[in-house]
């Protein structure tokens, strides 16, 4: 006798069901519990249209195992439902069987928990491999027609050749199906806020229902196509990604259905164009010969990292968007970077860029980067990151009132810093040469800093608008 699950409920509103049976009920004064309450078929069938949870399976049991053998035999029905087409843990099919052999239908009993092609399968911890049965690997699916999980939270049904034709996800909320074939899936239920993955997925379902989800990643750029099955697929494009790898993307390519594209590896010389949404994320990863023309224009996003940006004369996307350069070379010289929210710019050469200028309220992130030119203006920055970079070449630094500046390991620094109107300050393991000159609001400042000199140094600071002697003759003083 299958039982399907009609009405889920969580493992408290179970187990609330199932106080009365187990504990007894509160007196009314809520000051005493009552005697227990024998359980009824009944009861038993709510519990098992609503939940397949081990530990309330388990409790349920526990009942029926409390009542007289001879009541027990009422309870045939509820005893065989528990495990027609549901997974259950071992200590409950010890329980199972016990009951089947007091009851005298252990043949029976053996029968319904054998797997049936085409049944149902109601996952439970037997099926988990993982902390507190949290998770799905590695499963054989393929003599299932259905598959509901009520209690697990992370999926992993990763390179299954034969699905289920409909699977149901109420808690899951990390579903990798990466290298699976779709073929006869025809529905697939999500719970809201669920992160998808389906990359070189074969047979992708003509219907899907996505909408409800954080994050779909797909890698086929077959669905950039008109005639694509996601024509037909209920989503949201903001949660939509495209990350696609060492494909021949030669011609025009709309990615406007997504609402972030990744390319990675590829060559582009054969690229006319790629249309983006309004908003979109972008990011290019190990790309070379980039078409002069991509229109960036709504992008909110764009990153290049370990790409080769020759040829390219600007790079311009919406007004306070993100701009990303993470080991790349050849930048566009003389970027245009005033009108973005967040600039950031690692492992590059600056050498080919003499007026960088940041929008007001920006924040610039620069990490192990060199040759910046002596122009360099961040007066405008809401906060100024320099980890790690050659100053040489930097002769003064301007920061705005309540700036965050952090110039954690950063060498060669022979200007003249302002550092008085800055709010928050980290200076540790900074070098300074001995043409530095630096000033601070006041000396609670300078130790928040987290400064260190080397002994020798022979530079000069100021405390407002006083000059001091030697730095380390300060901690003296204060050490003192």
């Amino acid at each position: 006798m299958f039982v399907d699950i009609h009405d889920f409920k969580s493992a408290i509103a179970v187990e609330n069901i199932l106080i009365p049976y187990k504990k007894g009920r509160l007196s009314d004064d809520k000051k005493q519990r009552l005697p227990k309450e024998k359980i009824t078929p009944e009861v038993c069938f709510e519990v098992l249209q609503s939940t397949n949870y081990a530990r309330n399976i388990k409790d349920m049991l526990l009942c029926i195992a409390e009542l007289p053998v001879a009541e027990q035999a009422q309870f045939k029905e509820v005893v065989l439902a528990t495990f027609s087409q549901r997974e259950q843990p071992d200590s409950i099919m010890e329980m199972g069987e016990n009951f089947a052999r007091l009851g005298g239908y252990s043949a029976e009993f053996k029968t319904i928990i054998q797997p049936v092609e085409g049944a149902f399968l109601l996952s439970s911890p037997k099926l988990s491999r993982g902390f507190r049965g949290a998770e799905i690997r590695d499963v054989d699916l393929s003599l299932y027609d259905k598959l509901i999980c009520l209690d697990i939270a992370k999926i992993y049904l990763q390179n299954k050749e034969k699905l289920p034709q409909v699977m149901e996800f109420s808690l899951a909320d990390d579903l990798d199906f990466c290298g699976s074939d779709f073929a006869g899936v025809k529905r697939v239920v999500f719970r809201k806020k669920a992160k998808v993955k389906l990359k070189d997925v074969r047979h992708l379902p003509a219907h899907l229902d996505v909408s409800m989800c954080d994050k779909v990643v797909v890698n086929d750029v077959e669905l950039t196509k008109p005639n694509s099955c996601l024509k037909s697929w209920k989503y949201n494009p903001e949660t939509m990604a495209m990350h696609t790898k060492g494909e021949n993307l030669s011609g025009v390519w709309d990615f406007s259905a997504f609402g972030e594209v990744r390319i990675e590896e590829c060559n582009l010389e054969q690229t006319e164009n790629f249309l983006f949404r309004d908003g979109a994320a972008v990011s290019f990863g190990r790309v070379f010969n980039i078409p002069q023309n991509l229109d960036y224009s709504k992008c909110r996003r764009l990153e290049f990292s370990l790409s080769d940006l020759d040829g390219v004369s600007d790079v311009r996307l919406k007004d306070e968007g993100e701009v990303h350069f993470i080991s790349s070379r050849n930048l566009p010289p003389n970027l245009d970077v005033s009108r973005y929210r967040v600039v950031e710019i690692s492992y590059c050469d600056l050498g080919n860029q003499q007026n960088l200028h940041f929008m007001p309220g920006a924040e610039v992130n620069f990490q192990w980067t060199k040759n910046l030119s002596p122009q360099v203006d961040f007066s405008e920055c809401r906060k100024v990151v320099l980890d790690s970079c050659d100053l040489a070449t930097v002769k003064t630094f301007r920061f705005r009132k309540g700036a965050e500046v952090r110039m954690w390991g950063a060498k060669n620094i022979n200007a003249k810093i302002d550092f008085t109107p800055c709010e928050t300050l980290f200076l540790h393991s900074a070098k300074f040469g001995n043409e530095a000159r630096l000033m601070f609001k006041n000396r609670k400042q300078l130790m928040k800093s987290g400064l260190d000199f080397e002994d020798d140094w022979k530079g000069k600071f100021y405390l407002g608008d006083t000059l001091q002697g030697q730095v380390m003759n300060l901690f003296k003083r204060k050490q003192r």
